[in-house]
């Protein structure tokens, strides 16, 4: 049985039932949420995935599994191309989820509706990375590379979650932004007549250089000097807190 939770429904106009004030369920939230993504009523969906993500961690362990469950269908419904918001309002609940967010944000990685949307997909990658779980850089670090900018820079962005982690952990994260960043700006600067590189750089530079100043406490304007101070300073001690 799903634990009987009273939350404000003003939101929910048109969820069978619901009036404001009156108590909600954890079943009705996922009743409601499944229908409002068939009628394809987003607005209401997203309204209550964030009613979800405001009080999931009230949920009882069987019930916030329930509510995950749901909450990962909606990546797997149809929608037109350029069509995100129930797809990036779902992976940003997911960031709200604990572990098992983490979990189901990882699986939606590997999701049509996911990795072939590049707004969603750097979503999801700031998603996972909002769990501060080092296991998972390595997985970040792979999109370092993808053939869409705005997922490089995403990837990037996210990485600067990592900045309250030990110093192994951040040189790791460093040595990583550091040599995508270099060579991005080698890219560019030798190959001046190909505008694709230039584009690339100005995409990701300032996502690679903001992380790189969290995780490092430093501050410098170009991947060379960037590349030389790591080569400087990654078997030396870095401070504790950045």
């Amino acid at each position: 049985m799903f634990r009987s939770l009273i939350f404000p429904v003003l939101l929910l106009t048109g969820f069978a039932g619901a009036r404001a004030q009156e108590e909600l369920t954890a079943d009705e939230m996922v009743e409601g949420l499944d229908k409002f993504i068939k009628e394809k009523n987003d607005q209401n969906a997203i309204g209550l995935l964030a009613l979800i993500e405001s009080s999931f961690s009230q949920l009882e362990e069987g019930d916030q599994k329930q509510v995950v469950k749901a909450v990962e269908k909606a990546l797997g419904k149809r929608r037109e191309e350029g069509d995100n918001e129930l797809y990036v309002a779902a992976l940003q609940t997911m960031g709200k989820m604990g572990e098992l967010g983490r979990k189901a944000t990882t699986k939606a990685l590997k999701n049509n509706n996911v990795k072939k949307r590049p707004e969603v997909l750097g979503v999801a990658i700031q998603s996972l990375a909002s769990h501060r779980e080092p296991r998972d850089i390595d997985p970040i670090v792979k999109f370092l590379v993808h053939s869409e900018n705005s997922v490089v820079a995403a990837a990037a962005t996210a990485l600067g979650e990592y900045h309250l982690q030990e110093e192994k952990v951040r040189k790791q994260v460093v040595e990583e932004v550091v040599k995508n960043y270099a060579n991005a700006e080698s890219l560019a600067e030798s190959r001046p007549r190909e505008p694709v590189f230039a584009e690339k750089l100005a995409a990701v530079e300032r996502p690679m250089r903001l992380t790189l100043e969290k995780l490092t406490g430093q501050s410098f304007e170009t991947a060379a000097e960037w590349q030389d101070w790591y080569n400087d300073n990654k078997r030396k001690p870095w401070a504790t807190d950045q």
